[in-house]
């Protein structure tokens, strides 16, 4: 792999957080809307909100996209000074895109969008 030709933002990506990872994610329904204080999950560092389907976002990522932008970055700000990373998680139990024959192309497209 040629790191030097990454954008940026892949080598963000592929860079942190360093291995180990410790990865948690969360379909617990609480009442809070967004992903637990940091201090809930102390010892993981990656955070997986659930999940992101081929028919959009559900649970917590329908959550997250109920947020301001405001309250997103400090939720992100919050998240990478405790050395967590925040992603989402795709497809879950419930969702099978290659037996209902979704487009591979436009469903990585439209996930990496989100």
């Amino acid at each position: 792999m040629d790191y030097d030709a990454l954008a940026n933002e892949a080598r963000e990506v592929l860079s942190s957080p360093v291995p180990p990872h410790w990865v948690i994610y969360w379909d617990i329904w609480t009442g809070a809307i967004g992903p637990p204080d940091v201090s809930a999950i102390s010892g993981f560092n990656v955070f997986a909100l659930s999940f992101l389907l081929t028919e959009g976002a559900f649970d917590q990522a329908e959550e997250w996209t109920t947020l301001t932008d405001a309250q997103r970055t400090t939720i992100k700000s919050q998240y990478a000074a405790a050395g967590i990373k925040l992603i989402v998680s795709v497809f879950g139990a419930t969702d099978a895109p290659t037996s209902t024959g979704a487009d591979p192309v436009e469903t990585a497209n439209t996930f990496a969008a989100w």
